[in-house]
């Protein structure tokens, strides 16, 4: 009796301790927001929201804010409908955020840059921030996703998944890498107002590799080209497009070009060519003469891949003037990011 009494004391006791732990906590997580909030200011950035709250007692510590808002100096804005972020507080550098709804980020005034609207279905992200509270590893997944004014007419896709940094593969892999990262998109339907050679929709491209310079904080343009000016490249170890007939997979390297446009080269093992050469032909982009000649090439090339019993052409891939090369046919023009 005397020892279940004595164990039920000791347990009340932890729980009065962790309660005040808990909303001693969540009162440091209000100032810390407080501070940062404050520091963007000093740097010249504005952040509001309509409302916030801290819930998740007794485990976690959730900050929810409603229609928050950034502007920048230069009159940048970003804004969302509600925006939610949670760690569980014995990993207090572990983020999980979820953003359902609208983004929209509005450009500076008399920018002439468009107003870029992104929309999902479900969006959420984690983020592991390091003891100094940089932003190491970042994993989001983003379902139903619709995106309009970046490019000339709308943008949509089933899911997109990007890991980068700490949360981007395992850490033996990362040993030597500078920044690793690992992007995915099924079903991507392209601009509507553009006519695609291959088709309105990318079934998958998918990627992995590492970045080799950190991209700088400020505006999405500003940053492209400081990463640009400093040699930024990106390492593609892993590629893969399947888009119409075509179905590629191969490395590559790439950059930026003076106009933000997406320069370098790879190899590529393809599959499909010949049905590709006939839509290119069907397109007017490949001259009807040229498409025998190619044909006889990539079969002389060509061998049996093992596994998927397909004949493959290993080719150079090429990305220079805005233009997308697979070998020598012209595939797609690059337009600046910009």
């Amino acid at each position: 009796m005397r020892l279940t009494l004595r164990l039920l004391l000791a347990l009340a006791v932890l729980a009065v301790l962790w309660c005040g732990f808990w909303f001693w906590s969540a009162q440091r997580l209000e100032s810390e927001v407080d501070d940062w909030i404050a520091r963007q200011e000093a740097e010249g950035r504005v952040v509001e929201t309509s409302s916030r709250t801290v819930s998740g007692f007794p485990f976690h510590l959730r900050l929810h804010a409603e229609g928050p808002r950034v502007t920048d100096a230069d009159g940048m804005r970003w804004e969302a409908p509600e925006l939610t972020g949670e760690a569980a507080v014995w990993a207090p550098r572990h983020l999980s955020f979820s953003f359902p709804g609208t983004q929209r980020l509005h450009p500076p005034p008399d920018s002439g840059l468009p107003r870029i609207e992104l929309a999902t279905a479900a969006g959420r992200a984690e983020v592991e921030l390091g003891r100094d509270g940089r932003v190491e590893g970042l994993r989001a997944r983003l379902e139903g996703l619709a995106l309009v004014g970046l490019f000339d007419g709308s943008v949509a896709a089933e899911s997109v998944h990007l890991d980068f940094g700490s949360l981007a593969g395992s850490q033996d892999q990362q040993e030597d890498a500078v920044q690793p990262f690992h992007a995915r998109l099924d079903g991507l339907d392209l601009p509507s107002a553009s006519d695609p050679p291959l088709g309105q929709q990318v079934d998958l491209f998918e990627t992995s590799g590492t970045l080799n310079e950190p991209l700088p904080p400020g505006p999405p343009e500003r940053a492209l080209m400081q990463w640009r000016d400093a040699g930024g490249t990106l390492e593609l170890t892993e590629l893969r497009l399947v888009w119409g007939p075509l179905d590629l997979s191969g490395e590559a390297t790439v950059a930026l070009d003076s106009r933000l446009r997406p320069e370098g080269a790879g190899t590529a093992r393809v599959s499909g060519l010949e049905a590709t050469i006939d839509r290119l032909v069907e397109q007017g982009i490949l001259d009807e003469g040229l498409a025998p000649i190619l044909k006889t090439g990539a079969q002389a090339a060509s061998q049996r891949d093992s596994e998927s019993g397909q004949q493959v052409v290993e080719l150079p891939l090429s990305a220079q003037d805005g233009t997308f090369h697979l070998g020598p046919v012209p595939l797609f023009p690059l337009t600046p990011l910009f």
